[in-house]
């Protein structure tokens, strides 16, 4: 089990932040198509219950499962407990097996970058809305995105599922 913080600034385009993670040392460690599936069951018990239980593919293919998210010093907080699995369409067959459906799915551009002991990732959601992730410490959130000159205005504590389904909502 390891605790996730992190917080996500939307942005216009990714070309000054890449530039300013090159000359702060960061390594992009992959970039490409990233596809989400999340599982819930039919009366929505895993949302309702605060929590997010998902196959993702990002080069190779993890299960995870998030609990107890919640928002402390303006970051978002959850527990995550995640296992690399070999097969998404195994993955996804256990899932339903088990009772669980796909209650999302979506994709995404993602590149993933390293700096120190923090990532942060550039991602395209399919209707071209760009958003940089810092995963790091509180501090570390802070001082990354100081450094890559983000507006805390225009951070969201929101996860792409909120990001994504209150846009299917509004159009």
């Amino acid at each position: 089990m390891a605790k996730e913080i992190e917080l996500k600034f939307r942005v216009n385009d990714f070309s000054s932040i890449r530039k300013k993670l090159r000359a702060l040392g960061g390594k992009c460690l992959w970039k490409g198509k990233e596809e989400n599936w999340l599982f819930d069951t039919p009366d929505f018990k895993i949302r309702k219950g605060n929590q997010t239980l998902r196959i993702k593919t990002m080069g190779d293919t993890s299960l995870t499962l998030k609990t107890g998210k919640k928002v402390i010093q303006g970051a978002k907080v959850a527990e995550e407990d995640q296992i690399m699995i070999t097969d998404v369409k195994i993955g996804r067959t256990i899932l339903k097996k088990l009772g669980y459906r796909v209650a999302l799915h979506y994709k995404k551009h993602r590149e993933h970058w390293k700096i120190g002991k923090s990532y942060i990732e550039l991602d395209t959601l399919k209707d071209g809305r760009k958003f940089v992730e810092i995963e790091s410490t509180h501090k570390g959130i802070k001082n990354l995105a100081r450094k890559l000159d983000l507006d805390f205005e225009a951070s969201t504590t929101a996860s792409y599922t909120e990001l994504i389904t209150k846009r299917i909502l509004n159009d």
